[in-house]
């Protein structure tokens, strides 16, 4: 599950990109005011870390993820 806390109802762009950089998942999220909680489906990854950012078209966040 990914947690994020939106500012303003609107569409997020989520990318989880491995090691060298490469997106692996791309996903579009609508989100409302607020604390937004969503799955991402991660079963096809392998083990590693991960680095997942958030773009709400105003600014970015990046999160990192150790799939073990």
């Amino acid at each position: 599950m990914v947690t994020y806390n939106s500012l303003s109802a609107n569409d997020i762009e989520v990318f989880i990109s491995n090691i060298e950089g490469r997106a692996i998942v791309n996903m579009n999220i609508n989100t409302i005011i607020g604390k937004n909680t969503f799955p991402i489906n991660v079963s096809g990854l392998s083990k590693g870390v991960y680095s997942v950012r958030i773009i709400d078209g105003q600014s970015a966040v990046v999160q990192k993820l150790v799939i073990e």
